[in-house]
């Protein structure tokens, strides 16, 4: 039987737990570590090496907080030995709903044309709804709960064509989803 003893631990290994948009951008800031040695403590940095703070536990994670750019590294040390730094692991973090508003609900047939106020009846089986949403973020609309299909989306305005029967109550309303995932709630 050999022992062998290491003069410096090997880097740990981080990833994010969850990549919620594509690229390098997510709304979910828990980076996974392994590779730490048993007995062995560890820091992490999120300006590249600048500065370090301890971890804790043994080396199963931890969560980044504060929307922006992350430049994460992770490095342990026992018996006086620090490994050299994981690899960068680089992100951005954002975790901000996107804004989105129902603006108008517009009738273009029949006698009663223009905009349709809350509560209102109109005389028009296809309604035009609009409105506004963060530049790169989907439109979902909805009646209600019930998903009525996706708006198109140029810039940072949307529209949907809306179908109504007569004689019925529609409450539309309308969700955001952006690049990393977040969803807004309903307008």
């Amino acid at each position: 039987t050999r022992s062998i003893y290491l003069d410096e631990p090997l880097a740990p290994t981080i990833v994010l737990t969850q990549m919620t948009g594509s690229g390098n951008l997510t709304s979910n800031g828990h980076v996974d570590v392994s590779g730490i040695l048993s007995g062995a403590g560890w820091d992490y940095s999120l300006d590249g090496g600048t500065t370090w703070t301890p971890g804790s536990g043994s080396g199963s994670g931890f969560t980044v907080t504060g929307d922006g750019a992350k430049q994460v590294l992770v490095r342990q040390n026992i018996d006086g030995h620090t490994s050299p730094s994981s690899n960068t692991l680089n992100f951005l973090l954002d975790t901000a709903a996107p804004a989105v508003t129902l603006s108008a609900a517009t009738d273009d047939v029949g006698s009663i044309t223009g905009p349709v106020a809350s509560g209102s009846s109109t005389d028009d089986t296809a309604l035009v709804l609009s409105g506004t949403n963060e530049a790169g973020a989907t439109v979902a609309v909805y009646n209600g709960t019930t998903l009525l299909g996706a708006a198109t989306v140029t810039g940072t305005s949307w529209t949907y064509n809306a179908t109504v029967a007569n004689g019925t109550t529609y409450q539309f309303n309308a969700t955001a989803t952006d690049a990393a995932g977040n969803t807004s709630a309903a307008t």
